[in-house]
């Protein structure tokens, strides 16, 4: 420990035998927590160190549990931010975390929801521009709503398929030209068609899925509907990669409104 002039708290940390302070008790229990958290979150070793840590901070095991819940919530949307979204299913409350509860959806944000719906009413008072609208949409759905990877898809050119038209998130670069759905219902994504309004989409077990996006098809996701007389022209789809929370009410209810915006826009230009 000389040669490497560690500083004497981590001098401390590192000791054998029991540990001389409270700061250096919470960091090995920390250490071990993280250790024991490759086999998964549960366990009589676990529940022993989450009740060492909570005396260490003056805390219950379960206040300790909760905000780890709330911390690793957090990581988990900074980890799909950065482009990492797999690291998500070795978090407290992942579904891959030895079936413990999933991680709870993000609260909707009401202030930043309300402004961009004030927008989208202001886009089309004014002149409606699909591109604007659908944008506003997007962001709506990502920022507001909480959802990680947002998509916009299109008819294509042979009106057989729908294809990306715009994205929000990290994590969706390989869609742009990737992410197609037969209007059909064939193929690998066929399930992911809308029925008549917005929906939660729920897998009924796990597919083939694709080769460039592991979570498509196998993850709950936000499906909505687009219409131009009574004909398919779009969908949007909103998920959370890794981080396969079923979305809340409260979440389908914004997205909801969301996508009411897009769907008026679109009627007011076929109209014409």
């Amino acid at each position: 420990m000389d040669a490497w002039s560690l500083g004497p708290f981590i001098r401390e940390v590192v000791a054998p035998g029991q540990a001389n302070s409270k700061a250096a008790s919470l960091v090995r229990h920390s250490v071990e927590m993280a250790r024991l958290s490759e086999n998964g979150w549960r366990g009589d070793d676990m529940e022993k160190v989450m009740e060492a840590l909570g005396q260490d901070i003056g805390e219950n095991p379960a206040a300790v549990r909760d905000q780890l819940k709330v911390n690793a919530g957090e990581a988990a949307r900074v980890a799909v931010s950065l482009g990492i979204p797999q690291v998500t299913a070795l978090m407290p409350g992942s579904q891959g975390s030895s079936g413990e509860e999933a991680v709870r959806a993000p609260e909707v944000d009401p202030n930043l929801q309300l402004q961009i719906l004030r927008d989208l009413t202001h886009s089309l008072t004014d002149k409606p521009d699909i591109n604007e609208v659908c944008q506003l949409v997007i962001e709506g759905i990502h920022r507001a709503i909480g959802m990680q990877r947002v998509v916009l898809l299109m008819s294509d050119r042979s009106g057989l398929e729908l294809v990306p038209r715009k994205l929000g998130g990290r994590g969706t670069e390989a869609w742009k030209d990737n992410f197609t759905i037969r209007k059909d219902g064939t193929g690998p994504l066929g399930a992911l068609l809308p029925h008549a309004d917005c929906s939660v989409y729920l897998p009924k077990s796990k597919t083939e899925g694709v080769a460039y996006d592991r979570w498509l098809g196998n993850v709950p996701a936000l499906i909505g509907p687009l219409k131009a007389k009574g004909r398919l022209v779009g969908l949007f789809y909103a998920d959370n990669a890794a981080a396969d929370y079923v979305p809340s009410d409260d979440q389908l209810t914004a997205f909801g409104h969301f996508v009411q915006n897009a769907q008026l826009c679109i009627t007011l230009l076929s109209s014409h």
